[in-house]
């Protein structure tokens, strides 16, 4: 009994170290006609940065799942240099519906997704009313 409660406290302090020092976000952000990959730490500094005008692609095709497929590898190979090997990954609302694509290529790098967040931007003085009915 003494020894399990040890071995997760042990597993809970290594999990909390991670998270203290080597905790980076790969911010994933879809325009209308680009993709936006950055790595930031956990102070907020861009460490790199990555999208489909930086490759050199045709401007009607960098808003293709291929294009997201050739920044992703760009920047996971630069990751692997920098020994980077696990961080939280940061979604915007349109490329939810590419995360399974993103989820394929990360694997290929063995490099481990801590979590994944959803960034939605709140509404700046909430929802517009219906129209008031006038007799």
């Amino acid at each position: 009994m003494q020894n399990s409660i040890n071995f997760k406290f042990k597993k809970l302090q290594d999990v909390s170290n991670i998270l203290q020092t080597k905790v980076y976000f790969l911010n994933v952000r879809t325009t209308l006609n680009n993709f936006y990959v950055t790595v930031t730490n956990n102070f907020g500094k861009v460490i790199l940065l990555s999208s489909g005008g930086m490759l050199k692609l045709l401007s009607s095709k960098r808003n293709t799942s291929y294009s997201l497929e050739l920044v992703l590898i760009d920047l996971l190979k630069k990751l692997v240099k920098l020994q980077i090997n696990c961080f939280i990954l940061r979604l915007d609302f349109q490329t939810i519906k590419r995360k399974k694509l993103i989820s394929k290529i990360i694997q290929k790098f063995s490099i481990k997704v801590l979590a994944i967040q959803l960034n939605t931007l709140k509404a700046f003085n909430g929802v517009r009313p219906s129209k008031r009915r006038r007799i």
